[in-house]
């Protein structure tokens, strides 16, 4: 049963924010106010229990203790070796998360509820849509007998903050609205948490320039308080046309800005996945497919998009800030950016969409870096490090191949799909 909201003064919140901003930092700019979501009733919510579509495409037992790529690339073993993101706090800008999930149990604030209007309510912990527990999921999820999957940083602590519940009165798929992206990613700023993960895209070249221009500012304000944004960098259109003309607000401001970092999708063989778009501004690629993720009530389902490569990356984040508290929000992203498995092309390959290449983790925890960012600097450092994924010393170089492949990638289609649409009709959309 979703539990009671407690409602908080418009006024106690502006003051709590106030006080956790630090001195120096730029003051939080004036909040939007979107319409109102009511929260669902339970029976439309996207839950094996209540839903028997979502059921029917839950992993067995017999799939869930198998590994999949993504952890056998990432290498977790050997990333907890170093850093599980201990004390480190990840905010995930959502749909709320299950904090009752079998591997999120202990892992999840409360949180905030931004959908209610002005008012902010206290309590994001339950989860309609799905979305936002897949991704926490995929960063902080803790081992459990009899699953080989699991979070990159299971001993991190997420903060959900709901900017919309996903799913309205009629099981419809609900986007929320640009104004609650804008005042959820300040809440998470004011809130304390270093790392923001944002699977939601807006395309700025519609949105009125009142609400592009609020939503530079919060990435601004980000800045100021050394917070890094790490962001879905969208999808290819429904029929795998090209979203070539959109911007993707905030993925898009990567290019300007050190604190944001801008997240592609790459399968198993190394290539960019087909569903994911190819832009200038992307940083990194992680996973997208192929990889399970938690569903409010329990177990696990396949998904596929960039929203699932992002928390790859913010849970590089919160091992790397872990194991080094002293790293700002640029150190970070230009860790995760020299140590990638690098494109062979110019860096950062802005033409196929690789950024600085694809993730690796071990590299980004042991390699030591060239004194000043550059071009000519993006090579690995001259740190000793163990073979990132497998026992040759092979070059860092990602393995291109033919993109596509056979799997089924259902949340993909549950959660993605059928939101796209009438998402970009009122200018958001789920990052994947």
């Amino acid at each position: 049963m979703i539990r009671s909201l407690l409602a908080v003064a418009a006024s106690a919140v502006a003051a709590a924010l106030a006080v956790t901003a630090p001195a120096s930092a730029a003051p939080l700019i004036p909040q939007p106010v979107g319409p109102t979501e009511n929260p669902p009733s339970p029976a439309v919510c996207l839950r094996p229990t209540t839903r028997p579509d979502i059921a029917k495409i839950m992993l067995t037992p017999e799939q869930e203790s198998q590994q999949t790529w993504p952890e056998g690339r990432l290498r977790y073993p050997d990333i907890w070796r170093y850093s599980q993101g201990a004390g480190v706090v990840v905010a995930v800008v959502d749909s709320g998360v299950d904090a009752h999930h079998e591997q999120l149990t202990g892992r999840v604030r409360a949180g905030y509820d931004v959908t209610a209007g002005s008012a902010v309510t206290v309590g994001a912990d339950t989860d309609c849509r799905a979305h936002g527990t897949a991704v926490a999921g995929i960063i902080a999820a803790r081992p459990v007998a009899g699953r080989a999957f699991a979070g990159m940083a299971p001993a991190a602590t997420i903060l959900p903050i709901r900017q919309t519940w996903g799913v309205d009165g009629r099981g419809q798929i609900s986007p929320g609205s640009t104004a609650n992206l804008i005042r959820a990613i300040n809440l998470a700023v004011a809130a304390g948490a270093p790392i923001v993960n944002v699977s939601v895209v807006v395309d700025a070249r519609v949105l009125p320039a009142a609400e592009r221009a609020q939503l530079v500012a919060a990435v601004r304000n980000a800045a100021a308080h050394d917070v890094l944004i790490v962001a879905a960098s969208d999808n290819r259109a429904e029929g795998g046309g090209q979203q070539d003309a959109a911007t993707p607000y905030p993925a898009a401001l990567a290019s300007q800005y050190d604190n944001v970092i801008a997240v592609g999708g790459m399968d198993h063989t190394g290539a960019i996945d087909q569903a994911t778009t190819t832009r200038d501004f992307v940083s990194v690629v992680a996973p997208d497919t192929g990889m399970p993720c938690p569903m409010p009530g329990g177990g696990l389902v396949q998904c596929r998009g960039t929203s699932f490569a992002t928390p790859f990356v913010s849970g590089l984040a919160a091992v790397l800030l872990a194991r080094d508290r002293r790293l700002t929000a640029a150190q970070l992203k230009r860790r995760i950016e020299l140590t990638a498995d690098h494109p062979p092309t110019e860096l950062p390959d802005t033409v196929g969409g690789y950024g600085y290449g694809a993730i690796n983790p071990i590299a980004a925890l042991t390699e030591l870096l060239p004194a000043v960012p550059s071009a000519a600097s993006a090579a690995p450092g001259n740190g000793p490090l163990p073979a990132p994924h497998g026992s040759d010393r092979r070059s860092r170089v990602i393995a291109f191949g033919a993109a596509g492949g056979a799997t089924v990638l259902v949340l993909g289609v549950v959660l993605g799909a059928a939101v796209v649409p009438r998402g970009r009709r009122r200018r958001w959309a789920p990052g994947g």
